[in-house]
């Protein structure tokens, strides 16, 4: 019995590793690599945008200065997210030029910090 449990949860994980298989882990497409390819080009004298593998909520901008100007962030996800067809990463996690997480942005506007896992 404890074989096939081990065994179901196995296949469990090969699908879901099958399943990471969608565009957000390989190929962007349509408009969701026209947004971040864009924001890339636009915005990388200041930033680095660099897709998470596998997720489509959070995005890491990371930047390349010594100070952040916060409009800088919001615009450039305006460019990540796209309000009226409600598609994009919901979520800027913004780091440092050393790569330290600072703050994190959403779509509509707000920064906070997150905490915990």
């Amino acid at each position: 019995m404890k074989n096939k449990i081990i065994l179901l949860k196995l296949f469990i994980l090969v699908l879901t590793i099958e399943s990471c298989g969608s565009f957000l882990c390989g190929e962007l497409t349509g408009d969701w690599k026209e947004m971040y390819e864009k924001a890339k080009v636009e915005y990388s004298k200041d930033l680095s945008i660099e897709r998470i593998p596998c997720d489509f909520f959070y995005i890491k901008v990371v930047n390349k200065g010594n100070t952040i100007d916060t409009n800088v962030i919001h615009n450039v996800h305006k460019e990540l997210f796209n309000v009226n067809k409600k598609i994009g990463w919901e979520v800027l996690m913004v780091y440092d030029a050393n790569e330290n997480y600072i703050f994190s942005h959403s779509y509509n506007g707000k920064m906070y910090v997150q905490t915990g896992d």
